[in-house]
């Protein structure tokens, strides 16, 4: 029984192996069509172009393969399949047999066991025997799953045979592609054709497929696809910085008309980068990306300018260095540039405001430009005319390889003009809104001239005088304090300011009611080479002439309005001393401070105070006004005169500086947020209150004097009227005095008559 048993189960042990033999073959089949599909799919979707990706991607495939070999085909087929093992899966396979068939056999292997009865023994094997005759074992092999995977297998060889006989050259170019890693590409609907443009116009198509650009320079990427082929709606520019550390993408559209052409341009480039372009299914250009190195472009190093001033200014020549701010040339000055480049240069240009200058190749009149390796030297000068405004210095270079600036190193300049000199003349005193004059007036002026660069000379009887000369209507006379009118301040071996004073005198042809206008004209030092001298006119200063009468009613008008605000000024004075009073006599004073209320009182009246000196001060400077008004035009005597200066004006000065005093010690008495109080508080007050009280009296003896000088100026303006209208009616009796006598003397017509 046990030989039978032994030859059954060997006999399903070969039958074991043989399926699994053929069950792994068909894993490997599938495996082996399924990596087929996949390298497939990511060669011909992907365009692996690189023999590397394609290399790694097989290397996967092959790893998958190689994977399935050793875990369905190897590894099973070398396990061991005891007799245990084998009737464990009999026994699965018949549950009915409940270990009969596992224990009869290892009973077999083991029978001299002791505690073993050999009886039980035979009859458990016999049993065995008996139930195992008629099983089959081959249903243990389980045939159908391995039908099914043979199935899958032959599925998909011939899947792979149609597919392989359906495109023949997408499978011939992915063998040649995956199996032998021929440089042999994937069809294309699309083919795309890149050029590269630079120059100062990108326009210059730029050799490839690398390009050298200028630091700072633009690039126009212009993409087309080839003719025949199939254009995409958009492509991609794929750009990869350093300084990014990765590559990013930009979508390049077709244009609003329609044409199959995409470009772009890459602004200011200053650093290398690797760009390349890929649309539709075109991706070749991905194979070898576009290298930019960046070029250093020629540009200057440490650049000095020297201006020059013309020789008429006598001025030393001033120097720029850098470029940080505009470099100020005067008009008919000369620009000298000396820089050093960094690297040695072939050529160089200057431009002004875009237009050529003058270039090393070819000199012009003029101007110099001269190159010494490195070294460049420039020397010209600005054209133009003598107007204000701002320029541009543009240098291009070149250097020995070819290279140029594109855009050019720019320097700001500011053209400075020389100005015609600056004239002016004001009245010297006296009251600056009266423009009034008697026929005997002497009226100062006040004259001065400034130039930047100097003042012109005109040739005299004395020498050599500026070139400055006072322009006064008929009738009129200037006359100088200083007859040569020299000027009071000068530098640089010429004239640059002159400030003097002098005197405007009416000759005796002036009367009431005309008009004189007085002006000051200066030239400069400007040559007429470079279109001078520079003429200027000050402002025209224009009088009126008037009775004497006329202008003391003025003055005399003006007087009383300053007489009656001092008059009001009085009560503002009589205020401030009250309060002051009433501070100092309130009780108690507590601890040497004032009380809130007495503060405010006091604040009131230093605030008071200040208002009368204000108005002191300008009742004072009206009066002085007035006084210098009557000096200048022969009004009053000199009795008058002193008085109004002793009795008022510096009586009402004085005044002022004590009411400026008054208010300062007030404000800063100590109040009760003080700590500085003080014992001799109510003395100060008391003492602060009698100087307001003087200044009261002071003020009254003022408005009084004032008054009695309006009185005498009255009087005075009553006989000197009396005095004019018997001159007139003096003028007049001669006048019929001279003809009467004149008729005694002439002829008579009639026939005469003797006397009886």
């Amino acid at each position: 029984m046990w030989v039978g048993l032994h030859g059954r189960l060997r006999g399903l042990r070969l039958a074991l192996r043989a399926r699994l033999a053929a069950e792994g073959l068909a894993w490997l089949v599938l495996a082996a069509v399924a990596g087929v599909f996949v390298t497939l799919a990511f060669d011909y979707g992907l365009r692996l172009d690189d023999p590397l990706q394609r290399g790694l991607v097989v290397a996967v495939a092959a790893a998958a393969l190689a994977a399935t070999l050793w875990r369905q085909l190897t590894r099973p087929l070398l396990s061991r399949m005891r007799a245990d093992d084998l009737a464990l899966l009999v026994e699965r396979r018949y549950p009915h047999l409940s270990d009969r068939l596992i224990s009869a056999i290892q009973f077999a292997r083991r029978p001299g066991d002791e505690g073993v009865s050999a009886a039980m023994v035979a009859r458990m094997t016999d049993e065995a025997g008996d139930m195992v005759r008629s099983l089959r074992f081959g249903a243990v092999v389980e045939a159908r799953r391995l039908a099914r995977m043979c199935a899958l297998a032959a599925c998909a060889v011939i899947a792979l045979t149609g597919f392989s006989v359906w495109q023949g050259d997408v499978m011939s170019l992915w063998f040649r592609r995956n199996v032998l890693f021929a440089d042999a590409a994937w069809p294309q609907r699309t083919y795309l054709r890149l050029q590269v443009y630079g120059g100062e116009d990108l326009a210059a198509p730029l050799p490839g497929p690398d390009y050298d650009v200028l630091r700072g320079q633009d690039l126009r990427i212009v993409v087309m696809p080839v003719e025949g082929t199939e254009a995409p709606d958009e492509v991609s520019l794929h750009v990869g910085l350093a300084s990014l550390g990765r590559t990013s993408v930009k979508l390049l559209t077709r244009p609003a008309d329609g044409a199959a052409r995409y470009q772009t341009v890459v602004r200011g480039i200053n650093e290398p980068f690797t760009f390349y372009v890929t649309g539709g299914d075109d991706r070749t250009d991905a194979r070898r990306p576009h290298r930019v190195r960046v070029i250093e472009p020629p540009a200057l190093r440490r650049v000095e300018f020297t201006i020059e001033y013309p020789a008429y200014t006598a001025l030393p020549p001033r120097s720029y260095r850098g470029t940080g701010e505009a470099v100020a040339v005067p008009f008919g000055g000369v620009v000298h540039v000396s820089a050093e480049a960094n690297k040695p240069l072939a050529a160089a240009r200057a431009l002004l405001d875009g237009a050529t200058l003058f270039d090393s190749k070819r000199q012009t009149p003029g101007a110099e430009l001269t190159l010494d390796g490195r070294r460049l030297e420039a020397r010209f000068a600005l054209p133009g005319e003598n107007e204000p405004g701002g320029r541009t210095l543009r240098f291009a270079l070149r250097d020995g390889e070819g290279h140029t600036d594109r855009g050019g190193q720019v320097f700001p300049i500011q053209v400075v003009p020389d100005e015609p000199p600056r004239a002016d003349a004001a009245k010297d005193g006296g009251l600056p809104d009266l423009w009034t004059l008697t026929p005997r007036a002497a009226l100062p002026l006040r004259v001065s001239v400034r130039d930047d660069y100097g003042i012109g000379e005109r040739s005299t009887e004395g020498g050599a005088r500026p070139a400055v000369e006072i322009v006064v209507s008929r009738g009129a006379d200037v006359v100088f304090a200083d007859p040569a009118f020299e000027p009071v301040a000068s530098g640089r071996g010429r004239p640059l300011r002159l400030d003097r004073r002098c005197e405007l005198r009416l000759s005796r042809r002036v009367e009431a009611g005309d008009k004189i206008q007085v002006f000051l004209r200066a030239a400069d030092a400007r040559p007429k080479a470079l279109d001078g001298p520079g003429v200027s006119d000050s402002r025209k200063l224009e009088f009126a002439v008037v009775k004497a009468e006329e202008l003391r009613e003025e003055l005399m008008r003006r007087q009383r309005l300053a007489s009656e605000k001092l008059a009001q000024a009085q009560n503002t004075q009589a205020t401030a001393y009250a309060k002051t009073d009433a501070a100092a006599a309130s009780q108690p004073l507590q601890a040497g401070v004032l009380t809130a209320a007495a503060r405010e009182g006091v604040l009131g009246s230093a605030r008071a105070q200040r208002a009368v000196g204000d108005e002191c001060t300008r009742a004072r400077d009206l009066f002085e006004a007035v006084r210098q008004e009557m000096v200048q035009n022969g009004i009053g005597d000199a009795n008058e005169q002193t008085a109004m200066r002793v009795g008022i004006i510096e009586p009402l000065g004085r005044l002022s500086t004590r009411c400026t005093e008054v208010a300062s010690s007030l404000s800063a008495l100590p109040g009760e947020a003080s700590d500085e109080g003080t014992a001799d508080l109510p003395t100060r007050l008391a003492r602060l209150a009698d100087e307001q009280r003087a200044i009261l009296e002071e003020m009254r003896a003022i408005v009084r004097r004032m008054e009695k000088l309006r009185s005498l100026q009255a009087m005075a303006e009553k006989v000197q009227r009396l005095v004019g209208w018997l001159e007139e009616l003096q003028e007049e009796i001669e006048r019929h005095r001279a003809a009467g006598i004149g008729e005694v003397f002439q002829p008579t017509t009639g026939p005469a008559t003797e006397p009886e």
